[in-house]
């Protein structure tokens, strides 16, 4: 399949259950080369070591997305981000402090 110039850009797409990738985004990505993307930029991925993904349990996930991607010559990105420090204001914390932000623990959406 020769893909064309449409770009499908990042966003969040609260697919992942523990914040790893399965295969609800492997069908979703796959959907994202019906309509021949060209380019994807695949759901962001948080940098802080605190988050899930420092451990290699989202490798298998990746994977897949990169097989899928790759069947039909489409470029995949991955988008990384680092949500920084942050207040919550659910939290009380003294002045000039800063809850931590649970980076990279998003809600799981249903397939809906």
């Amino acid at each position: 399949m020769r893909c064309n110039r449409i770009v499908f850009g990042a966003h969040l797409g609260n697919m992942a259950r523990g914040g790893v990738p399965g295969d609800q985004h492997v069908a979703y990505y796959a959907d994202r080369l019906t309509g021949c993307a060209g380019t994807i930029v695949v759901e962001p991925m948080p940098v802080h070591p605190a988050v899930v993904l420092t451990r290699g349990n989202y490798r298998p996930g990746d994977n897949s997305v990169k097989a899928t991607t790759e069947s039909s010559r489409c470029v995949a990105i991955q988008q990384l981000y680092h949500v920084g420090a942050h207040g919550d204001s659910a939290i009380r914390t003294a002045p000039g402090t800063s809850a931590f932000y649970e980076a990279g623990e998003s809600h799981w959406s249903s397939d809906a």
